[in-house]
């Protein structure tokens, strides 16, 4: 690797990635890390983040708040995979009204 690449990936890229406010680099790391987990802790993984994931929809999303309140289902931050009965789109699409868009008013 040359000098010039080690300065962009290694501190260009990085501080660049910051002050945008994105977090890819730390992302990237995870990933990285993450690749070599064995299955019990790669399955706690992937529950725990999409766990956070339906939390942050149910909190965001009236769609998904509305649905997930009729099925009674109270998203967790690490929630068993058999817990979540969304999985497919059709398990999901007939069980609540579609929501209608308003307009944005013009500034």
């Amino acid at each position: 690797m040359s000098l010039y690449t080690r300065f962009a990936s290694g501190l260009l890229f990085p501080l660049h990635e910051r002050l945008k406010g994105h977090g890819s680099v730390a992302l990237r790391r995870e990933l990285e890390r993450s690749q070599w987990l064995d299955a019990t802790a790669l399955e706690r993984l992937r529950e725990a983040r999409l766990g956070q994931f339906l939390m942050r929809a149910s909190r965001s999303v009236p769609y998904y708040r509305e649905l997930f309140a009729a099925q009674g289902l109270r998203p967790a931050p690490s929630m068993p995979l058999a817990h979540h009965p969304y999985d497919s789109p059709s398990a999901i699409t007939p069980t609540v009204r579609p929501t209608r868009l308003r307009p944005i008013p013009p500034p």
